[in-house]
């Protein structure tokens, strides 16, 4: 494993953070970089900004797609499966794309010539086996290895392909395979599609679609399952923010089973100094975005799990607190091992959701990462 690729990782996977929350000022401590050629590479992120804020309205299928003027893109699906026994199944599947030159085909004979690199990470977690299936990749857009055709509207990285329905925005497939893993699902969004307007840095424009319904099939070591579930699709662009210092970063996607989508995230120092910072921004069932104070949120670590690859110790179990919702959450993973420890450090996978709001029972689901421990 090169520093080069660890580095694309990590960027790969800071472009999905400030895809959903707020982004620190330029000038504050920065998510921890173990490989210190983070901020080197984000330095070398080329391509023409455009001088107006994007106004929050979309074009499909067409804002899918590559947003080639800008030098940073992100797609990324995070969702809970079963198959029809009720075996639970945790998804994340992402695609990055790093311009690292001016716009157009660089001006060399070789084939091999490219302004742009792709990189993504399947990984399916299967908590009745206690194991994470995972793969990640990243080739250059050249000789057809990654890129984005407009038609059919499709985004690939070597043999993985997210393809996107031309009459419907909300309809999407997934096609994905690593070792001892098969992935064919049809996605399509049961809500409108939300724009992140007020949730991402300055220099991102981001949109969700959430609440995804997802049908099809997965084969874990040539066994096929049937699967349904939820997923969300996050896309941002832009220029990425820069990356390095001494911040953790934990990051929350919840579905409840009112209909309300919970997005939190908390920065910490990694020393344990200072007060953690949390931020939520609630969605309603209609669509309807709202930022919470943080004197309305509550975010309290009751258990930790210990990696056994070198002992770090990552928060396993939350207790969320909405006093002006009425509402107290109980989140813990759906099995304590989804460590990522390939070309990013991380701990990411699916979670499940107890609790009560107003005095009612109330459940759901959802996707958590911890990065920077």
């Amino acid at each position: 494993m090169t520093k080069t690729r660890l580095a694309l990782a990590l960027l790969a996977m800071t472009l999905g953070l400030a895809a959903i929350f707020p982004a620190l000022d330029h000038d504050t401590p920065r998510v921890s970089d173990e490989s210190g050629m983070i901020a080197a590479l984000i330095g070398m992120q080329q391509g023409r900004l455009k001088d107006r804020p994007h106004d929050g309205r979309f074009k499909f299928p067409q804002d899918h797609g590559n947003h080639a003027e800008y030098p940073g893109e992100s797609w990324r699906i995070t969702g809970n499966l079963r198959d029809q026994t009720g075996r639970r199944f945790g998804l994340e599947f992402g695609i990055m794309r790093l311009a690292f030159g001016g716009k157009g085909t660089p001006k060399r004979a070789s084939a091999w010539a490219t302004r742009e690199v792709f990189a993504g990470r399947l990984a399916l977690s299967d908590p009745a086996r206690a194991r994470v299936y995972s793969d990640e990749r990243i080739s250059r857009a050249a000789l057809g290895l990654a890129g984005y055709q407009p038609s059919p509207p499709s985004l690939w990285l070597e043999d993985w392909r997210l393809s996107f329905a031309r009459s419907d925005p909300l309809a999407m497939n997934l096609a994905a395979t690593a070792q001892e893993l098969r992935v064919r699902l049809t996605l399509r969004s049961q809500e409108p599609l939300a724009a992140a307007v007020g949730l991402v840095p300055r220099d991102l424009v981001s949109y969700l679609a959430r609440r995804i319904e997802v049908r099809g099939q997965v084969t874990i070591e040539n066994r096929a399952h049937t699967v349904f579930g939820t997923a969300m699709l996050e896309h941002a662009w832009g220029r990425l923010p820069p990356l390095g210092g001494q911040l953790r970063w934990e990051r929350l996607y919840l579905n409840l089973d009112d209909g309300r989508d919970l997005l939190l995230a908390r920065l910490q120092r990694r020393d344990g100094s200072g007060v953690p910072v949390p931020r939520a921004v609630i969605i309603m069932p209609d669509g309807e975005q709202r930022a919470l104070a943080r004197e309305a949120l509550e975010i309290e670590t009751l258990e930790e799990w210990e990696s056994p690859a070198d002992g770090r110790r990552y928060p396993s179990r939350w207790r969320i607190s909405l006093p002006n919702e009425g509402t107290v959450l109980s989140v813990e993973p759906t099995m304590a091992d989804q460590e990522a420890r390939g070309l990013l450090r991380r701990w990411a996978g699916a979670v499940r959701i107890e609790g009560h709001a107003h005095q009612q029972p109330i459940a759901g689901e959802g996707y958590a990462e911890l990065l920077g421990w």
